[in-house]
């Protein structure tokens, strides 16, 4: 299977996703030059990237549509292979064309489990004190956000 990822689509990802394989110095990688995201691009999708692909489920073109942003829709191919894998912490959908990776996506968290809500904290230093917070209470820090959440709702609720 070749990568066969549109240059600008590479970019993206790196200059502007939030997935931490791509690294977790987001100031870094949003004043990174095209050319070397190009290459911390095709560097990742070659080692961590393409293995996933190759032992991905597959997935139809009509859910991955359902599942994919409004805005990407267009460039899912009917024709084509698609595969479903999970990736730090995300679920990634690739599409094969003639056995080339030519599209991949991150299924938004909404996509797949409505269930879900996302926060960005602005910087890696805050997200890693969250992180340090959970652990000293004993809980993973998706169950810690998760309680604080629930508590929050369930004091406003009582005050309606």
């Amino acid at each position: 299977m070749k990568n066969a990822i549109h240059q600008n689509q590479k970019q993206y990802f790196v200059t502007r996703g939030k997935n931490h394989v791509f690294g977790t110095d987001f100031a870094k990688r949003e004043s990174m030059p095209g050319v070397e995201a190009e290459k911390l691009f095709d560097a990742v999708w070659e080692s961590e990237i393409r293995p996933r692909i190759q032992n991905g489920s597959p997935v139809d073109a009509d859910d991955v549509r359902r599942r994919v942003p409004e805005a990407n829709q267009r460039y899912v191919n009917a024709g084509s292979e698609h595969r479903e894998f999970r990736l730090s912490g995300s679920l990634w959908i690739a599409q094969m064309t003639d056995g080339d990776n030519d599209q991949l996506w991150i299924v938004p968290n909404k996509a797949y489990d409505t269930r879900s809500i996302t926060a960005t904290f602005k910087t890696q230093d805050q997200k890693d004190s969250f992180d340090r917070l959970a652990t000293q209470h004993g809980f993973e820090p998706q169950e810690y956000a998760r309680r604080i959440l629930t508590t929050h709702i369930s004091i406003y609720q009582a005050e309606e």
